[in-house]
């Protein structure tokens, strides 16, 4: 594995085990891992709100990548647009957004939901446009790298990056493979098309003990926005003639 390509390391969190999460953030950073992708399902009681936990991970880092995800429909787009910004404008520029489908129509925010997949996907999209272009005419409080990088399953207008289970062709922006193990990697890196790499291991103890010195990385003691890590240009702004879906509950 190229030492330059980024690492990136997804984890979970719940109430219970929050300490252990900044342990292995912090742990992360000193094996010289890129980022950390903090997973989350908010249908869940036990979840913690993943930006509060980035919080109290960023207070104790000085470099690694701070990515939460969120489901676009869960959140309020002026409220996600601002804790996400403010975060990324405390740290340095470390923050991303991983957009993560919204696992159920009851749980969108507003009182009018969607029926529909299709309505569904619309409602999303609303969401995002509307957080991104927030963040494009903030004037104040911005970070060095301009705003949260944006990441997401699937290709989007807004989408910085975009997360792979398998090797994909036709898509101009970075790609991140998603694996589990360094066989999985070989998998990809024979394809040619991973421009990064997300972990989501069986096991931290096999993911630091063995597959991290099997990649032979060099350890960087330079602080670096999220955007220099993955290579990815500052964003442009948002032309104001840009349409912004209206619905209920997206201010």
């Amino acid at each position: 594995m190229n030492p330059q390509i980024p690492l990136l390391l997804a984890v979970s969190v719940t109430d219970h085990d929050i300490d252990r999460t900044v342990a292995t953030a912090r742990r992360a950073e000193e094996a010289g891992v890129d980022a950390l992708v903090l997973l989350d399902d908010p249908a869940k009681a036990a979840s913690a709100e993943p930006a509060t936990v980035l919080a109290r991970i960023a207070a104790v880092t000085e470099r690694i990548g701070l990515i939460g995800t969120f489901a676009a429909g869960y959140n309020d787009s002026l409220e996600l647009a601002r804790r996400l910004a403010d975060l990324d404008y405390l740290t340095g520029g470390r923050v991303g957004w991983r957009i993560a489908p919204t696992a159920s129509r009851d749980g969108h925010f507003g009182s009018r939901r969607p029926v529909t997949a299709v309505e569904e996907q619309i409602w999303d999209a609303g969401v995002v446009a509307s957080v991104v272009e927030r963040w494009s005419l903030r004037t104040e409080l911005r970070s060095a790298q301009g705003f949260p990088v944006v990441l997401a399953e699937q290709d989007g207008p807004f989408t910085d990056v975009v997360l792979a289970d398998e090797p994909v062709s036709g898509i101009t922006k970075k790609v991140i493979a998603k694996v589990r193990t360094v066989g999985d990697l070989e998998h990809w890196l024979e394809s040619g098309r991973a421009d990064g790499v997300l972990f989501q291991p069986n096991s931290l103890e096999e993911f630091f003990g063995q597959i991290v010195p099997s990649l032979g990385r060099g350890f960087d003691l330079e602080s670096h926005t999220l955007r220099d890590t993955l290579g990815i240009p500052a964003p442009a702004p948002i032309p104001t003639s840009t349409p912004i879906v209206a619905l209920a509950g997206v201010r």
